[in-house]
């Protein structure tokens, strides 16, 4: 059964499960196009060749020669590949994480490379700061906040985000429930609005739980809860999943 997200007025004040506490953070990759002057941890390919995408004029792609890694400029595209070291038969494949500095137009990106055994990826420079945070609110013109929140839940069901928010995907686990699994999959801010959406990952370690919205509406979930949806209302057997969405309100970068 699919539920019609539920607005809670209040949802800050409620308490969350006493033992329930997020785990330390990890890397949060990037999933869509990165904003200039934000350290972005990004996943590339410790194989094959990855590709940093300027949608103007891309003038420089800076990062460590004793890293290994080799970057050659075509055009608005950066051509990204680590080096294999090799020591008789012998292969070793980048594991450190490398910092680049792209600049593109006028703008730049500062990016922080995991190299992981994965096909080639493509980083996507997306618009400067400004121009997001002008395109958000265009998008959100007009709008109730609760408006706003349940068109960002709707977009994250679909798994379809503007290029002016920031998404990273992340593999956080939330701790503290004895019959359910939680992960942190998903962050997305929207510049401009003060809005940040997390999707986790709810998987069932028991058959028969019964799920309500106001199971999730405290502080390990979220500091200012505005919003929360979940896809399922049951999980009936053990091992099945299913979605939460967490809207809350944040403070602009500066």
């Amino acid at each position: 059964m699919k539920t019609i997200p539920t607005l809670l007025l209040a949802a800050s004040l409620l308490p969350a499960p006493a033992a329930a506490q997020a785990a330390p953070p990890e890397p949060q990759f990037a999933e869509g196009p990165v904003l200039p002057e934000v350290v972005t941890a990004v996943e590339l390919s410790n194989r094959d060749v990855n590709r940093i995408s300027c949608p103007g004029r891309l003038k420089d792609v800076t990062t460590s020669e004793e890293k290994g890694v080799q970057v050659k400029i075509v055009g608005g595209d950066a051509f990204v590949k680590f080096l294999v070291r090799k020591t008789g038969e012998e292969k070793t494949y980048a594991a450190t994480p490398t910092e680049f500095f792209a600049v593109c137009d006028d703008s730049v990106y500062q990016l922080i490379g995991f190299p992981k055994d994965i096909p080639s990826r493509t980083v996507r420079l997306g618009a400067g700061m400004k121009d997001a945070v002008k395109a958000n609110l265009e998008r959100f013109q007009s709008m109730a906040v609760e408006e706003k929140a349940s068109r960002l839940v709707r977009e994250a069901y679909r798994g379809d985000f503007p290029e002016s928010y920031t998404v990273r995907r992340t593999e956080i686990p939330v701790g503290g429930y004895r019959d359910l699994r939680i992960t942190l999959r998903e962050v997305v801010d929207v510049e401009g609005e003060g809005l940040r959406l997390k999707k986790y990952e709810l998987e069932g370690a028991a058959p028969g739980l019964e799920l309500t919205e106001k199971q999730f509406a405290g502080p390990a979930f979220g500091e200012n809860i505005i919003f929360i949806a979940l896809e399922d209302l049951r999980l009936a057997a053990a091992g099945d999943r299913t979605n939460l969405y967490v809207v809350e309100t944040r403070q602009e970068r500066p």
